[in-house]
């Protein structure tokens, strides 16, 4: 029987690439969780102090989006290295789907008992709709992208325009109040009733976007550029170099659009692009940046927290929630936003030694055991 890769089998780069985007995600996460799905606590132009304007918009523009698009593209590429391993193809496929189902099982119970921002769920149903594509060549995966994200730009911009994006004053009050409460059960019964039905038609916004994201990164997978990175250093750093200029032009342009303009449908079409050539950016240089012998121990130990992925979500999460809601800490509605960057950076910094002192003794996170034991139904 066919296990899941093993650590020397590691490509080490991607590893390091999913952990530089596990901080991203908590710190775009952290603004979320510190917000009801009511009130927009983390909008730059809602910030009045324009110190802690200039730090939302730092926020804004070089994490919101970019993170989560990074994962999804890792997560194409992880499931065409887990589809392709050597031995049995049926076999592999009967685990994946196992793997799919179980992790909608972990994202059902993150969802409702945890957070209604889990993107796990979106995940899983996005790798069934993906397994029907496997068969597909890199570049009808590469032309599907291309279709899905004009597709979900579109939807997203006609989203936004469907409104003055405000909700009931009194759904915030309500919300207010359930985080603020004492209560965790209160707090999951609001959550069942008034968040996990508005998150789970948001499925219809998201899926076009997070389907083509996966599909970039299968298609990465076919094209083997992760199996040998080295002989693909200058055409990946002459990829990165462009990616990061077609950024800079994008933030000017949202900027533009932002302050000038203030044409929200343009603001949302180039934030929708931006999230995706950000994410490029990130990934290419951070694979530079490994393969450069000077520069690659200030990555490194990046990948001992990629490794454990599922299992460092888990804790932001579950902490965080802890920490600013009702039913603990209490520290719900922070004043300054720079509070958020020095939260991720403690939190994640404590992330990143945990992770490399688990695994000089372990081989899988805990959370990753537990996945690899249900989809395998024994531990190795």
């Amino acid at each position: 029987m066919n296990g899941p890769v093993e650590r020397q089998k590691r490509v080490v780069e991607m590893d390091i690439i999913r952990g530089f985007a596990l901080f991203g995600v908590l710190l775009v996460n952290l603004t979320m969780i510190d917000a009801t799905m009511y009130s927009y606590v983390a909008s730059p132009l809602s910030q009045v102090n324009p110190i802690d304007q200039l730090i939302a918009w730092v926020i804004h523009i070089f994490a919101v989006g970019k993170f989560y698009s990074l994962f999804s593209m890792l997560f194409g590429l992880g499931f065409y290295f887990f589809l392709n391993k050597p031995g049995n193809l049926i076999e592999n496929e009967g685990y994946f789907k196992r793997r799919l189902w179980i992790l909608l099982l972990i994202s059902a119970l993150h969802l409702i008992f945890v957070w209604y921002g889990d993107i796990l769920h979106v995940y899983a149903i996005t790798g069934f709709v993906l397994f029907k594509m496997r068969n597909k060549n890199p570049k009808v995966l590469l032309n599907q992208a291309a279709v899905l994200l004009i597709l979900s730009t579109a939807i997203f911009i006609f989203a936004q325009s469907g409104g003055n994006g405000e909700f009931p004053i009194e759904s915030l009050q309500n919300s207010l109040e359930a985080y603020k409460g004492h209560s965790y059960f209160a707090m999951v019964k609001y959550r069942l009733f008034n968040e996990i039905p508005i998150t789970l038609l948001n499925l219809v916004f998201i899926l076009p976007k997070i389907l083509a994201l996966f599909s970039i990164g299968y298609a990465m997978g076919k094209m083997k550029i992760f199996l040998n990175l080295k002989a693909h250093l200058v055409r990946i750093k002459r990829f990165f170099t462009v990616m990061a200029i077609v950024s800079f032009f994008l933030i000017m342009a949202v900027l533009f659009s932002t302050m000038t303009l203030k044409n929200t449908q343009l603001v949302v079409a180039f934030d929708e692009i931006l999230t995706i050539t950000g994410a490029l950016t990130y990934a290419s240089g951070l694979i530079l940046l490994y393969n450069n012998k000077r520069l690659a121990q200030f990555v490194k130990p990046l990948a001992a927290t990629g490794q454990m992925a599922l299992t460092n979500y888990l804790v932001q999460t579950i902490f965080f929630t802890t920490f600013f809601y009702g039913y603990g800490f209490g520290k719900f509605g922070i004043q300054h936003q720079i509070e958020y960057i020095i939260l991720a950076v403690l939190f994640f910094a404590m992330q990143i030694i945990a992770s490399n002192l688990w695994l000089k003794f372990h081989k899988f996170g805990p959370c990753e055991l537990i996945w690899r034991k249900l989809t395998y139904w024994k531990i190795h």
